[in-house]
């Protein structure tokens, strides 16, 4: 069969087309937040904030985990432990626990965001609160770290 040369143009047109929409398709429906990716992988406690106020919290206990799956793990003082999905929107992070099916939505919002810290906005029964979190465990062991006072000035 022979086609047209004119035909030729518009069926090429229409699979350019075709191709540059779907690979517009699959670019946006795949993506990740710089913020999730970002988020990937243990952090540690290391500065509890309430009001401005700093609360004296066991750094060693208190860790929160985001996985690549869109799930996340929490442990904290006093055996509280959640495993759950997170989803991210912009600078907001959800988590909804999946352990203890009736615990509300909570978001944090990403205040920070570096490669060694996370710094989140958090409201507590009406309270403000700010948490500081670190990649490296053993960083903990320095109240004056500069990861720690860097994430602090923002």
């Amino acid at each position: 069969m022979i086609i047209p040369e004119k035909n030729k143009k518009i069926i090429a047109v229409a699979s350019t087309a075709g191709i540059v929409i779907l690979c517009l398709i699959l670019f946006f429906t795949t993506r990740k937040s710089a913020y999730e990716n970002g988020l990937k992988g243990r952090w540690y406690a290391a500065k509890l904030t309430e009001c401005d106020k700093e609360i004296a919290i066991n750094s060693a206990a208190i860790n929160l985990e985001f996985k690549s799956n869109g799930t996340y793990i929490f442990n904290s003082t006093l055996n509280i432990h959640e495993e759950g999905v997170f989803k991210v929107k912009g600078k907001i992070i959800t988590l909804q626990d999946k352990i203890r099916t009736k615990a509300p939505l909570r978001n944090l919002l990403i205040t920070s965001l570096e490669k060694d810290s996370l710094l989140l906005g958090m409201n507590s029964k009406g309270l403000d609160q700010t948490l500081l979190l670190i990649r490296d465990f053993r960083k903990l062991k320095s109240e004056t770290d500069s990861v720690s006072v860097s994430a602090l000035n923002k």
